[in-house]
Parts: structure tokens; sequence; C-alpha cells
């Protein structure tokens, strides 16, 4: 699967996003120098947990139609908003970002990609419908398991 970035002007396409998110303006500003100085997206990143189709097992490139994230404080701005850009832009289908850990947590937004756009997904019934993997994501988790 190829990059969805089709984005004659990638530096404006950023910034709506960002601010589309919620990004503070000296995060995206931080976030642009980064971009002018190097030339490409800012940083490396890597999903935390994302969901492969099977035809796609193989190819170590294919664009993982869902992904996790769960944020901590030293990634927390990145995963609110730098990395839900970068996930739109690639053509992730769902994002969901949480916080906590294995054993409780909750998931603070999910987004789902409507015309190659990421839009806010609505919790429902303490949880939130994933049409990709067909099941319900609960909002919060207690795993109370050995």
């Amino acid at each position: 699967m190829a990059y969805a970035l089709e984005v004659p002007y990638p530096q404006v396409h950023f910034v709506r996003r960002l601010k589309y998110f919620g990004a503070r303006k000296d995060f995206i500003q931080q976030k642009l120098q980064e971009f002018s100085r190097t030339g490409t997206a800012p940083g490396v990143y890597a999903p935390d947990v994302f969901v492969v189709r099977q035809e796609d097992a193989n190819d170590r490139f294919a664009i993982p139609p869902v992904v996790f994230e769960i944020i901590s404080a030293n990634s927390r701005e990145d995963d609110l908003y730098f990395k839900t850009v970068f996930y739109e832009i690639i053509g992730v289908q769902e994002y969901f970002i949480g916080e906590g850990g294995i054993k409780n947590g909750k998931i603070l937004k999910a987004y789902r990609a409507v015309d190659r756009e990421f839009v806010k997904s609505a919790s429902r019934a303490g949880g939130y419908s994933s049409k990709m993997l067909g099941c319900q994501i609960p909002k919060k988790w207690n795993y109370a398991g050995e």
C-alpha cells in the first residue's frame, strides 16, 4: 500500500490538522521548525499496538488499518497531536489513544478516517465501535488477572 500523502503544501496541511486536533501554538511551531530543518516529518514513529490485515501479514511496509497508542508523560503531545496527523496522512483507518497500563486505563480519544481525514469517534455504551475490527473497544479497562 502506498503512502496517502498527496498534499501540494505539506506544511499548510500539517498545521491545519494539528490545529484541528487541538495542538498548542508552541508545539506546532516546534514541529514546523523540525520539519523545515530536516525536510521530513519529525521523529520516527512506531505504534504501541497495531492491527494488520491477513493479506498484509508479510509486508513490513503495509499501513496498519488500526493503531493504538498509550501515552506517557514524555510523549503526550506527540501521541495526542503529531502522531494523529502522521497516522491520518499515511492512511490509518482508526486511531485509539489511551493512557494507563496493562492492568487499568482508559481511551482518551478515538478517531476514524472519513474521506482520508480523521474525525472524532463518539463513545457509546461505555466504548467505541471499531468498524475495522468489528467489535466494541471499551472506554476503560481493569484487568485483575495474574
